[in-house]
């Protein structure tokens, strides 16, 4: 897009799109669920340096040898800003020989 279109908003400056910061792809990865609770809270801009950090909020046993991994997501600025936030749903393959969620605990 033009420069121009990115000055007629409030932020002035160019930025990036929402979605293209919720990324997670996590090596046993099956599927992609879906995110609940999506917010973008700070607007992203172009040569801004973020990072993700996670929490793993759960795990339920989906079928033999797959689980639901339930991951809490938030993308921080270098300002030190939280721009967006999002719980991650995703299934996962279960390590060989590791036992179900409900039999782990």
């Amino acid at each position: 897009m033009p420069d121009r279109y990115f000055e007629e908003y409030a932020v002035g400056e160019r930025w990036v799109a929402g979605t293209g910061l919720l990324h997670i792809a996590p090596d046993r990865l099956v599927a992609f669920y879906g995110m609940d609770r999506v917010r973008f809270t700070a607007p992203v801009f172009i040569g801004d340096t973020i990072h993700r950090e996670l929490e793993a909020e759960g795990l339920e046993e989906r079928g033999p040898g797959d689980d639901i991994g339930v991951v809490g997501q938030r993308i921080v600025n270098p300002r030190g800003e939280t721009v967006a936030v999002a719980t991650l749903r995703m299934l996962v393959r279960r390590r060989p020989g590791a036992r179900p969620p409900a039999a782990a605990g």
